[in-house]
């Protein structure tokens, strides 16, 4: 069984439902209300991770209750789509490649820059 929590969620994260037309001058008594319960519930997340990123002591990801390491790992989390780097290995080769040519400097591989970087860094 699908905890209702997550089926609305999943229907306002997907624009399924349009959260903010609950506060329309048109909805109903019971979609004002709902409204109502989002703010006061998104406040209070608001106030919790801001007193996660600020407080002197902010707990360790175990000690966190399974709401918030979800919304951590939607945070955080690698999806299998996801990039490190936001540019192909083929397109930063042919980027590498043209600016050599463009700068009449030796070609070199990308890898190669590794070895000049910590070399500057030491």
């Amino acid at each position: 069984m699908i905890p209702i929590y997550d089926v609305y969620n999943a229907l306002v994260q997907n624009s399924v439902i349009d959260i903010n037309k609950f506060s329309d001058e048109n909805a109903s008594d019971t979609e004002k209300n709902l409204y109502a319960k989002f703010q006061q519930k998104q406040q209070q997340v608001f106030a919790e991770i801001t007193d996660r990123l600020t407080g002197d002591h902010p707990p360790a990801f175990s000690e966190e209750d399974e709401e918030m390491q979800e919304y951590m790992k939607s945070l955080y989390g690698v999806k299998k789509k996801d990039r490190i780097f936001p540019v192909t290995k083929s397109y930063l080769y042919h980027e590498m490649d043209r600016g050599c040519r463009a700068s009449g400097v030796k070609r070199i591989r990308v890898h190669d820059i590794r070895h000049s970087h910590v070399s500057l860094l030491i």
